[in-house]
């Protein structure tokens, strides 16, 4: 398994990130869509972006992403649910960069070090200029999607 990481400040733009990411990804074409998981599937939702996880089965490749990742200890037990019940190629995770105890950082680190590579850490940073911000995170999530097809 491979673990791909979102890493960025508090409202850096990590969910929304991640969701271009889902979306680049079912539809490369698509415009953002804000998504959270609910159990009769993916919603839209009007206004705040919302944290969400998805799987997603592309070619021989199952993909997990999960955008709610400051919380380490909600982190550990999504990642450890969704990678016994789906048994995925490639995780893509949300954390803040503190590396501090208790952290996301630290606990991906510690329990998934074998599978982290310098070359699948993204960095969100926040965008001065707000009419920027989705451009950016698109190019981004681009970029994340290149690395995907690679893995």
């Amino acid at each position: 398994m491979n673990t791909i990481i979102i890493k960025g400040k508090q409202n850096s733009g990590k969910t929304t990130t991640a969701a271009c990411v889902h979306n680049e990804l079912i539809n490369p074409e698509g415009a953002l869509l804000k998504l959270f998981r609910t159990a009769g599937g993916y919603m839209p939702v009007i206004g705040e972006m919302r944290d969400f996880w998805s799987v997603l089965d592309l070619g021989r490749k199952r993909i997990v992403i999960i955008s709610q990742g400051d919380d380490a200890d909600y982190l550990e037990k999504m990642m450890e649910h969704l990678i016994w019940s789906y048994a995925p190629d490639i995780v893509v995770v949300c954390t803040r960069t503190r590396s501090v105890d208790g952290s996301s950082w630290n606990m991906l680190h510690e329990k998934y070090n074998s599978s982290l590579r310098d070359d699948c850490i993204f960095e969100v940073t926040s965008t001065p200029n707000p009419a920027d911000a989705l451009n950016a995170k698109k190019t981004l999530a681009r970029n994340i999607v290149d690395k995907i097809k690679t893995l």
